[in-house]
């Protein structure tokens, strides 16, 4: 866990070994930089196994779901692990919403050496968050919620990481591994 970023960092994609190629990692890093950065003007786009969600809304939060579903059933999660990979998502997603007003999910498939999974990674360049590792305790919460995200979050998912500093924004990368 970490709580230092950089503008650079907030659409940093995991190491290109963990995607299909280095051409996947390439399109992550660019989309969630053209989206979050930019302000680009659609809300969500497909490339193959990847879809970028931009995040700013409550229906934003639902679309970024259904993408994860669509894209863990692609890989041959089972219905328990496509209901675990929604809920992340949406947890992240929310906090998004809440504490950032706007940002972007990216969600990809993985291939490491045969080992299948799914990439979720979210970003923005919100207000970022002082204390991550208080922020990553079970009941802590900013916005009066019972301050389960992030924790939870962490414990449905196989790998979890956070970036984030005041004032530079937040990325969150988790996986699962089939």
């Amino acid at each position: 866990m970490s709580s230092t970023s950089s503008e650079a960092d907030q659409a940093r994609p995991a190491p290109a070994s963990f995607h299909d190629g280095p051409a996947a990692a390439a399109v992550t890093a660019s989309a969630l930089a053209l989206i979050v950065g930019r302000g680009a003007d659609d809300a969500c786009a497909t490339l193959s196994s990847e879809a970028i969600v931009r995040i700013r809304s409550g229906a934003d939060v639902i679309a970024a779901r259904k993408q994860g579903r669509a894209i863990a059933s692609a890989a041959g999660f089972s219905p328990s692990d496509l209901t675990i990979i929604a809920t992340a998502i949406s947890e992240i997603a929310r906090n998004i919403v809440e504490f950032a007003g706007e940002g972007a999910i990216s969600i990809a498939l993985l291939n490491d050496a045969g080992r299948r999974g799914v990439e979720i990674v979210a970003a923005d360049s919100g207000p970022g968050i002082p204390d991550v590792g208080t922020a990553m305790l079970d009941g802590y919460s900013t916005g009066g919620g019972l301050g389960i995200g992030l924790p939870g979050a962490r414990r449905l998912m196989d790998e979890f990481d956070i970036q984030s500093a005041a004032g530079e924004g937040t990325t969150v990368t988790m996986r699962k591994w089939l």
